[in-house]
């Protein structure tokens, strides 16, 4: 025999092989179409050996040569279901090799081509397929896309593709994980839910409930590739926006109670009732009255009103006594050594009116600021004063007794409440 040396597809010659023509021959006897068809261990040897000696006189030769003396030798004998198989065996193979060559030529135009000469640099409005984390994303995505394409879908379907009958979106990622997933908060907030690494409980504020929202958006995204659609993101938020009004509220009337030396049981308010409005709120009102009764709460709210107008008599009076004084400083100059003030004429010296303001923030801190010719001169903030007040929106002690809640305290203005 004189065949050595085989040359394959890449110009490079190798040592003459018996075994790779049987395994060939072997592989396309696997696929054929019924048991019936299938050669036996004796008609693999003999074809195997009918090729050998059709190619024994060739000092050298190449694979594909080899191949098509394989297809004659087995329709020769007969064999032609297993010939078929071979035909479709080389077909794929060859259709892989040009996969893999276009696939080199796309790598080549991510490496070297701008983003407007190529489509497919800009087919992800996401990826900006000219910076360096881009063009990485787009290199592993082509190479998935060919390996989805020629090792797990059925051909048909990459057919199907390949023609656009069809469209295979995020195929690159379609191995590993799901994409483009919608999120559904309010099935996901009720009852909490866990992000693999912890469980978060049901929240209770519009706080939390954004904050966990952000949470969920991150932990599914760590799990999946594309983007996400959350639907009926406002109505998921507006629970939140009901459990901190009704928070609110009933903050308040622990405030109210706390004023009027009331005790307040939370289960004799229906929070339901209560609406937010820019005006009066009668149903605010009507629950204030189940806690601390009509004929107190309107004697308070008399009080407050005729305090709240001597108020306002008193400062229309000290704005007026402010303005004689700025008349009358350019007449008037202050002795500094005894602060006796003597009248002259060509000298205008002002005096310095010094007023110290105390008032209670929404936080419970207070903000004193001080006043110099009615200019703010200095302002310190102080801590709040916590107190201790039941918070019946968390699980009780084990006692049976309701969790404790520390909050600010502040002075009450139950003006405010009724405007709520």
């Amino acid at each position: 025999m004189n065949l050595k040396t085989v040359t394959k597809r890449s110009g490079s010659t190798v040592r003459y092989n018996r075994t790779k023509i049987f395994n060939a021959i072997s592989g396309a006897n696997r696929d054929a179409s019924t048991p019936h068809d299938r050669l036996s261990d004796n008609d693999l040897e003999l074809v195997t050996s009918a090729v050998e000696n059709a190619i024994a006189d060739s000092d050298s030769i190449g694979v594909e040569e080899i191949q098509d003396v394989v297809e004659k030798s087995l329709m020769q004998h007969g064999f032609f279901d297993v010939a078929k198989q071979f035909i479709v065996y080389r077909e794929k193979h060859a259709r892989r090799r040009e996969a893999q060559k276009n696939l080199m030529e796309v790598y080549r135009d991510i490496f070297f081509a701008n983003s407007e000469d190529v489509d497919f640099k800009r087919d992800n409005a996401n990826i900006n397929a000219n910076a360096s984390m881009g063009v990485m994303l787009k290199l592993g995505t082509e190479g998935a896309k060919f390996f989805v394409d020629n090792y797990v879908l059925p051909e048909r379907f990459v057919d199907a593709d390949r023609d656009n009958f069809i469209h295979i979106h995020d195929k690159d990622f379609s191995l590993i994980t799901f994409n483009c997933c919608q999120i559904d908060l309010l099935k996901l907030f009720h009852g909490g839910f866990s992000t693999g690494h912890g469980f978060l409980r049901e929240p209770n504020s519009i706080r939390s409930y954004a904050s966990l929202a952000c949470i969920a958006i991150q932990s599914n995204q760590n799990d999946m590739f594309g983007g996400q659609s959350i639907n009926a993101f406002d109505y998921a938020m507006a629970e939140g926006v009901r459990k901190s009004f009704v928070k609110a509220i009933r903050a308040e009337i622990e405030r109210a109670a706390f004023y009027f030396d009331q005790q307040f049981d939370p289960s004799a308010v229906d929070f339901n009732r209560c609406r937010y409005s820019e005006k009066n709120n009668p149903a605010a009102v009507d629950e204030i009255n189940k806690i601390v009764g009509d004929k107190i709460l309107a004697e308070k709210i008399s009080n407050i009103k005729t305090d709240v107008q001597q108020m306002k008599s008193t400062q229309e009076k000290l704005d007026e006594i402010r303005d004689l004084q700025e008349e009358i400083t350019g007449n008037v100059k202050i002795d500094e050594d005894s602060g006796n003030a003597n009248r002259s004429s060509g000298t205008v010296t002002k005096t310095v009116e010094v007023e110290t303001i105390k008032r209670f923030m929404p936080d419970g801190s207070i903000m004193v600021t001080t006043y110099e010719n009615g200019k703010i001169t200095e302002q310190v903030r102080h801590k709040p004063h916590m107190i201790a007040v039941p918070d019946y929106t968390a699980p009780p002690k084990p006692d049976g007794s309701p969790a404790i809640e520390l909050k600010p305290y502040q002075n009450f203005d139950l003006e405010m409440l009724l405007m709520m």
